[in-house]
């Protein structure tokens, strides 16, 4: 997400150079009559562009910081809940942060001074067919032979490259074909809008890489918190958990010989590291209980039934489930003989399965609670899950136990509250997702409000020329309002479509590959839509400010600025 606000923010410093470049244009004509030289006003330029540069940088850090600094207390509690952090985190300013914005403004503006070459405009024309020969040959190939996450991201940047190639094409298509109509006014708007759009290529094309990252986000987001519910459905199973300062087996026992339970289970935890190739990987063994009954809440890949053979160990041969990131990321499967150390103590167990674990990146492996006895490793005992009779009160069942073991409210836990915290805790998660998508949206919208205003000396002469013409004022502004909305509305449309293939591609590449999770792609088009709706109201509402502001002229102020 911070590299696509990077790109967004790179073409909004071209549009904002290209148009002040342009809206100079009879200046620089002045200057060139008094003798001044083109390559003295590109110096200017340069000189201008390096010195706010540093400033909107050094400004734009600031904000970040600040910005960070007011997320840190959610994400440090995210954290603490899966790694056991414990301090809070700070963001601090960062001068290389300022140089890196600094430099891309520069190499932005380079890259601008090149194209006003004639070498440069004319390699311009194949601009397009190189743009759509890269992201038809890159695009397949890192289909097929994505392994890295740098490789999944290129595939990103494929299908970012397809679709800046088609919507120029695409929305220059719109007023280019015949419109079933004769009306004067809008074969004006036909041919005012064929040239207004190079000036405007720039936010239209900032617009689209934030609202298709948006769009991608949410459908990952969406098809990741489907995939949770589902998730924690199972894997929360247990009616009550029993988490006592020290869970004995006594203590197991006797919630074991309560009438109203019908099954105990526990929790094991032990630190181990297994032999991946040369190097030795971290890894978590778990246990919750003696045989496969204690493991129902597990669910294996395929939807695959947890059977006795999963958990079964012999003398000859011990058996394991390893979850979903230690398969894919580690290459470790069904079939694998795998060493597990710790310290001096080892013993080697075959992977009979491999069961989903949304929310762990790292290796975890489910052994039955004998093997943990047998091989004497150090584990911790957090707690007990109890699974209760039918039509038995979770409640009172809470407060008998609490009294005859002197147990505190929080170390009793309702299967519905455990669920409701595990899914605030993922929330969280993505709460810097979602403040990064509003702010790469809020400054591309400022992108499209800039490029309207600053167009808005150049609409002086055909406004003049149609207000002469009797067109009025209200008829002037609901032909530029519908031009913003044929514009805008068209490149939010190309965006659904690339929002769901960078949704895809995160869930089918840069998920499996990053964090070792897979899951189903789901789409709400409901939010979908919705959310292009909101997009597209406000993007007018930014485009009609400048144009409201043209309109209430009259036609002797119009001409008299002309």
């Amino acid at each position: 997400m911070a590299l696509l606000g990077y790109v967004v923010g790179a073409f909004l410093s071209l549009n904002a150079i290209k148009l002040a470049y342009q809206s100079r244009l009879s200046l620089q004509q002045q200057m060139a009559t008094l003798g001044c030289l083109q390559g003295q006003l590109l110096k200017a330029l340069c000189l201008e562009v390096a010195l706010l540069s540093i400033v909107a940088a050094t400004l734009g850090n600031l904000i970040g910081v600040v910005m960070a600094n007011a997320m840190m207390g959610d994400i440090s509690a995210v954290l603490g809940s899966f790694y056991k952090l414990d301090r809070a985190l700070t963001v601090q300013f960062n001068a290389w942060l300022v140089l890196l914005g600094s430099l891309l403004n520069l190499a932005i503006l380079a890259g601008f001074v090149m194209l006003q070459t004639q070498l440069a405009q004319r390699l311009s024309r194949w601009l397009t067919p190189g743009l759509l020969l890269i992201a038809c040959i890159g695009g397949p190939l890192m289909l097929y032979f994505a392994q890295t996450k740098w490789q999944a991201l290129l595939l990103c940047v494929c299908v970012l490259l397809l679709f800046f190639a088609l919507t120029p094409s695409v929305v220059r298509q719109v007023f280019r074909v015949r419109w079933p109509t004769r009306s004067p006014l809008l074969s004006w708007l036909r041919a005012d809008s064929l040239t207004q759009l190079p000036a405007l290529l720039s936010s239209v094309l900032a617009i689209l890489m934030a609202m298709g990252a948006a769009i991608g986000m949410q459908v990952m987001v969406g098809s990741f918190s489907s995939a949770l519910d589902a998730h924690l459905q199972t894997r929360l199973n247990a009616d009550l958990y029993v988490r006592p300062d020290e869970p004995t087996s006594q203590m197991r026992l006797a919630l074991a010989d309560m009438s109203e339970v019908e099954q105990v289970g526990v929790y094991w935890s032990a630190q181990s590291e297994i032999t991946v190739g040369n190097e030795d990987i971290p890894a978590t063994i778990m246990s919750f209980g003696e045989d496969y009954s204690y493991h129902q809440h597990l669910t294996l890949l395929n939807k695959q039934p947890l059977e006795a053979a999963h958990l079964a160990s012999t003398n000859e041969q011990l058996s394991c489930l390893i979850n979903e990131p230690g398969m894919r990321r580690y290459a470790l499967k069904a079939g694998s003989i795998l060493e597990i150390k710790q310290g001096p103590r080892a013993f080697h167990c075959k992977v009979r399965g491999v069961f989903y674990d949304y929310g762990e990146p790292g290796i975890n492996l489910v052994v039955s609670s004998s093997v943990i006895v047998q091989q004497a490793f150090l584990y911790e005992a957090v707690g007990f899950m109890l699974t209760l009779q039918d039509g038995v009160n979770s409640e009172r069942i809470a407060d008998a136990i609490s009294q005859r073991w002197s147990l505190a409210g929080h170390q009793l836990i309702h299967n519905r509250v455990f669920k409701r915290f595990a899914k605030q805790l993922f929330s969280q998660t993505f709460l810097v997702t979602h403040a990064l998508n509003l702010c790469i949206m809020l400054i591309a919208l400022f992108g499209v409000w800039v490029s309207f205003l600053t167009l808005g000396r150049q609409q002086l002469h055909p406004m003049a020329v149609l207000q002469t013409l009797g067109v009025t004022q209200w008829q002037l502004f609901a032909l530029k309002l519908c031009q913003a909305a044929l514009i805008l509305g068209m490149t939010l449309l190309l965006a659904v479509p690339l929002g769901i293939l960078l949704g895809w591609v995160l869930l089918e590449y840069v998920m499996p590959i990053a964090f070792g999770w897979s899951m189903a792609m789901v789409l709400s088009w409901g939010d979908i839509l919705g959310f292009c709706a909101v997009i597209l109201l406000l993007a007018l509402v930014v485009s009609a400010i400048p144009l409201l502001k043209l309109i209430r002229r009259n036609v002797a102020d119009n001409v008299a600025q002309l």
